[in-house]
């Protein structure tokens, strides 16, 4: 071989092994077993960040709960009104903005009972004018698996005021309201879990209680 030609060979073999060890070190090398585990808690932690921005109603990772706060629950309530109801062509009662608020807990006589409050407009018989309140009214929430949805039973009228209501007329007022806000509570749902509340729950709804805590519904599945 040339000198020349050997000295070129030796000057380039250096840079062959550079691309050799480059090689070398491609290879990718085994995931330790720490490693593997920090990605997996990684990967369910994201999947429960995107099941809790997914939607109101529903059951957080690893518990057996389903929990409502006052807001989800009125934001769904309200859409069913408002609610007008007409007693013999002679008062016609609207309802409207319908709050929901959770027991005080100095009360026991109201520990699990759901307080409804709602805007009254109350028409007078033969009149065109308007008469305008609230009324307030309470009852013990319960889940019924047919409907799958979350009812006030035993309703009862708690309190009724309408400004400028004359006194003839309150007897009757509080029997009329009483009456409407039985036929609007004990059989119309407060919450009805959709298809969507159902994906996201992702088990049978069986629930074994319900438990009213501070400005908290929830449901205790079996």
């Amino acid at each position: 071989m040339p000198r020349y030609a050997a000295g070129l060979a030796k000057r380039r073999a250096p840079e062959s092994n550079r691309y050799r060890r480059a090689e070398a070190t491609a290879i990718p090398t085994p995931i330790s077993f720490p490693r593997l585990l920090r990605q997996v808690l990684r990967a369910v932690l994201l999947i429960a960040i995107v099941v809790v921005d997914g939607g109101c109603a529903l059951r957080p990772l690893f518990t057996r709960e389903i929990i409502f706060t006052q807001q989800e629950m009125t934001e769904r309530l309200a859409k069913r009104f408002p609610i007008e109801r007409n007693i013999a062509d002679l008062v016609n009662i609207k309802l409207t903005r319908p709050r929901l608020s959770f027991p005080d807990p100095e009360r026991s006589d109201m520990a699990r009972r759901l307080v409804v409050g709602v805007d009254l407009d109350v028409r007078l018989p033969l009149s065109s004018r308007s008469l305008f309140g609230q009324m307030t009214l309470s009852g013990i929430p319960r889940y019924d698996p047919a409907t799958r949805a979350i009812y006030l039973r035993d309703a009862k009228l708690d309190r009724v005021r309408v400004d400028n209501m004359p006194d003839a007329l309150s007897a009757a007022l509080v029997k009329t309201a009483t009456q409407v806000a039985r036929e609007s509570f004990e059989d119309k749902a407060i919450y009805s879990f959709d298809a969507a509340d159902l994906k996201r729950i992702g088990l049978p709804l069986n629930p074994e209680r319900i438990e009213l805590r501070k400005d908290q519904l929830v449901l205790v599945l079996n």
